[in-house]
């Protein structure tokens, strides 16, 4: 989806040369690369939060359950935020990934500047829910418990709708920040055409 997205601002917002926007195969490639890596990253917090909660519950025998969850809570928010603020700060690589041959790490950090936490946290969100949709999945199948078979359809539907929305945004920041680096190099009297061109899309 952002790929197609982006591949429609194209023309209008990016100034990498023609020929290689049809360059659709290694988009594919760039932008899965950067999903896949994304998902590992995510995977293998998941497995350290767990291996933390496991050490933290062994290691505090004599504490009551509320403070051993607050301590938790807290290890796991100091262990999850800083890798969701840096994923979400990197959030413009994947359009920048569908138009061009780079990934723009460094540039979609200096972008997001300030306006970081609106992409970390939907990251955060959809983590949660996936998380929830998979418990209830394994439950659904292994069990066939109507009340997981309905929480997994809904875990599923608000998923999608997520990623749909996490895409819808990553593509409209994009653009956004193409109609001010247009802006920035263009001469004063082309700023106006192209900004129009990049919201109408052509």
């Amino acid at each position: 989806l952002p790929l197609v997205w982006q591949r429609r601002l194209a023309p209008a917002c990016d100034t990498r040369p023609p020929a290689a926007l049809g360059r659709v195969d290694g988009a594919y490639v760039r932008v899965l690369a950067l999903l896949v890596l994304a998902c590992c990253a995510i995977a293998a917090l998941k497995a350290v939060s767990l291996t933390l909660g496991l050490a933290l519950y062994f290691k505090l025998p004599g504490v009551s359950s509320t403070v051993f969850l607050a301590i938790a809570l807290l290890a796991w928010l100091a262990l999850w935020l800083p890798v969701m603020y840096w994923l979400g700060a990197w959030s413009l690589s994947l359009p920048r990934a569908a138009l061009t041959d780079r990934y723009g790490l460094a540039r979609s950090r200096q972008a997001l500047r300030g306006r970081v936490w609106p992409f970390a946290g939907l990251l955060l969100l959809l983590t949660g829910i996936t998380e929830v949709t998979a418990v209830a999945l394994r439950k659904s199948v292994l069990l066939r418990w109507p009340q997981a078979i309905a929480t997994a359809g809904g875990g599923l539907v608000i998923t999608l709708v997520l990623v749909l929305f996490f895409a819808i945004l990553c593509g409209t920041a994009y653009r956004e920040r193409a109609e001010a680096w247009a802006g920035a190099r263009a001469p004063p009297d082309q700023i106006n055409a192209t900004s129009a061109g990049c919201r109408s899309g052509h």
